[in-house]
């Protein structure tokens, strides 16, 4: 009669033989581990389940993945199917979708003129990068409700208070706004030096990311 020995090695414990002491079965392998020697790097997947959000984040072999958006499953950062204004975070929440609008602007040296708005869908943070050129003084981006009556933008047609953004030096500046409402809104490039005397002219292009 066989007798079978168990020893604990380095990658686990090993089903010996007492007859040719070799294993009898190799030992199991982590899936993620297994994935990246055969160099295909695992995907990180938001699998439909029913926890608090409906979804679960989980890792996936590549090849799997057309299998999991087939029956509902979705990526980081895609729409939740079934809601095409909501996608993935990074915990796989679903949140209000962002989107990417470029706008311009300048300033003549008397007044500012705005090309192009942007319009927050639902309640959600805003990040603005704008590049300016023409003025090397600090600088700061601003917030400005539109008023389509005569279409004009200014601070009195926001539906909230909204902070200033911070001062930064040009051509590279950046702000961030956590919760704006709903609306539509001009985005501002203003100097920080008083007026007057007022700035020379300048120009600016602005990428907004925004609900």
């Amino acid at each position: 009669m066989k007798h079978s020995l168990m020893l604990l090695g380095a990658s686990g414990l090993l089903a010996l033989s007492a007859c040719d002491m070799q294993p009898t079965q190799p030992p199991l392998e982590d899936s993620t581990a297994s994935l990246a020697r055969l160099g295909r790097p695992p995907v990180e997947i938001c699998h439909a389940s029913k926890g608090a959000s409906g979804y679960l984040r989980i890792t996936i072999a590549d090849k799997a993945v057309p299998a999991h958006l087939g029956h509902g499953d979705g990526l980081v950062g895609d729409p939740v199917p079934g809601h095409p204004s909501m996608e993935f975070n990074a915990a796989c929440l679903p949140i209000p979708s962002r989107r990417v609008t470029t706008v311009t602007g300048t300033w003549d040296g008397t007044s500012f003129l705005f090309a192009g708005l942007f319009t927050v869908a639902s309640t959600g943070p805003v990040d603005a990068v704008a590049t300016v050129s023409g003025f090397t003084d600090p600088m700061r981006l601003v917030l400005l409700g539109f008023n389509p009556q005569d279409s004009s933008c200014g601070t009195q047609w926001l539906p909230a208070v909204l902070p200033l953004g911070p001062t930064m030096d040009p051509p590279e500046i950046t702000a961030h706004w956590e919760a704006v409402p709903p609306g539509t809104y001009c985005l501002n490039v203003v100097g920080t030096i008083p007026v007057p005397p007022f700035p020379p002219p300048y120009t600016w292009t602005v990428t907004i990311t925004h609900p």
